[in-house]
């Protein structure tokens, strides 16, 4: 991707066609110094794109050190992607810079900066401090995402500590603790990783336990499973690995459809091949109940995925309770 990046200060004047397309647009100016061409950068993923625009701004800048968010980028972190994005710098001495400066689509803050490291041309924090930076700015959620992947990488919970520590007296240092006391090297998606976060944060009445990469069955494994018996199934509606079921006392699986459509008790009403039906039995028969939803609705609607465990939950105790009543 870095490779793709062109330098403009290096392009000679009389260059015979670079400077007729920066200007009409076949080449993008993704920051000061550095351009993109148009059908390479609008063939990427926005994850992808974000990333080459945070590698533009640093390399684009003299001084200005790349973290939070857009390190973690550069670092191949999980972050989530959204398109108010904005590229996250830091100045060195503890400063920002004059608003005059000051690009619309970056985001400065003020904070102290260890030696740099230089990725793909762009100076950066270390994954370890990025973590902490995503934690202490954006919150207990993202921050989890971005821990699960920098353990997935072989940072060390003692690792990300020790950054902590050498940062001495910082704000929302609560939120860094907790990030990194339930990270999870385990996690299979920042998709996962972000459900988690919410159930975490929810305060459930009950105790509740969390598994990732839960062996449900034989051959069968969930991403997030609460208390061995509620399964969470992040994945669109017609991806061949979403599979869910519930137990007998339950009735269908659960699906959180997207605003104005039917209720969220409802199956899914594209058809299932075999082996996603035979999974879907195997998952039934052993009494799991699957609460299913999409990356998009997770974290569009956090609160709705939230309401659907709190009422799964609570339909089958109480459906536990009505049977040996009955008894």
């Amino acid at each position: 991707m870095n490779h793709a990046l062109t330098n403009i200060p290096s392009i000679r004047h009389n260059h015979p066609t670079f400077w007729r397309d920066l200007a009409n647009g076949t080449y993008l100016k993704l920051a000061p110094r550095i351009a993109v061409h148009r059908d390479h950068y609008h063939g990427l993923s926005l994850s992808s794109q974000l990333r080459l625009r945070a590698i533009a701004a640093a390399r684009s800048a003299y001084t200005a050190v790349l973290i939070s968010k857009s390190a973690a980028r550069v670092h191949g972190l999980w972050v989530l992607d959204s398109t108010e994005e904005k590229v996250e710098m830091a100045l060195p001495h503890n400063s920002l810079p004059n608003k005059h400066r000051r690009h619309p689509e970056r985001v400065y803050r003020k904070t102290k900066l260890p030696d740099p490291l230089l990725v793909h041309g762009a100076r950066t924090v270390s994954p370890a401090r990025a973590v902490i930076d995503i934690a202490r700015f954006h919150g207990f959620r993202e921050g989890l995402v971005a821990a699960d992947s920098a353990l997935r990488t072989g940072i060390t919970k003692k690792k990300l500590r020790q950054e902590f520590a050498r940062m001495g007296r910082i704000r929302n240092s609560a939120v860094v603790r907790e990030v990194i006391h339930h990270s999870c090297a385990a996690s299979p998606s920042p998709y996962a990783s972000f459900a988690r976060a919410l159930l975490i944060q929810a305060g459930f009445p009950w105790p509740m336990f969390f598994e990732v990469q839960y062996a449900a069955l034989p051959g069968i494994t969930a991403e997030l499973c609460i208390n061995k018996t509620y399964i969470i199934d992040i994945a669109e509606p017609d991806d061949k690995h979403t599979a869910g079921s519930s137990s007998t006392a339950i009735g269908p699986a659960t699906t959180i459809e997207p605003p104005g459509e039917v209720t969220a008790t409802t199956m899914p009403t594209k058809p299932r091949d075999q082996v996603d039906q035979s999974r879907d039995k195997r998952l039934r028969d052993a009494g799991f109940t699957v609460i299913r939803i999409s990356p998009h609705q997770l974290v569009q609607h956090p609160e709705r995925f939230i309401s659907e465990v709190i009422a799964t939950i609570s339909a089958r105790q109480n459906a536990v309770r009505a049977q040996r009543s009955r008894l």
